[in-house]
């Protein structure tokens, strides 16, 4: 069984203790909207794997980088736009080859495209240089 790491199960003293923070400033960054915990009857925070990463970042951000909340909060926003840029570039390679070369020439799939390497890709010249 594989737990999803989306899955709020760690309660802040757990929590507190992966991290090495006080539980106050967890109460803090939740109160500065840099994380939402789940609740559990509304009451008992409960934090997710991912809740967990997100709180190692802040922390970096603002002890070892120096950053103010603004800051933080900055650079989640960039981290967040980067995942999504990625997944976009990915989602269009795959396109542009499925459109050039049909859905078999998907690298990992049988037919796939061969990899090239330097001596299979075709030289640019210019005219008059080589």
């Amino acid at each position: 069984m594989t737990l999803d790491p989306r899955e709020p199960v760690y309660s802040i003293g757990v929590v507190v203790r992966m991290v090495s923070l006080h539980p106050q400033t967890l109460r803090n960054y939740e109160r500065w909207g840099l994380i939402k915990p789940g609740r559990m009857g509304g009451r008992v925070r409960l934090y997710s794997q991912t809740d967990v990463e997100r709180i190692r970042e802040i922390k970096t951000g603002i002890e070892t980088m120096g950053l103010n909340v603004a800051g933080v909060e900055v650079m989640l926003k960039l981290k967040a736009q980067i995942v999504d840029l990625q997944t976009q570039v990915e989602r269009l390679t795959v396109e542009i080859v499925t459109s050039r070369n049909g859905p078999r020439s998907l690298p990992g799939r049988v037919g796939a495209m061969p990899t090239r390497t330097p001596s299979t890709i075709p030289s640019r010249t210019t005219k008059g240089r080589q």
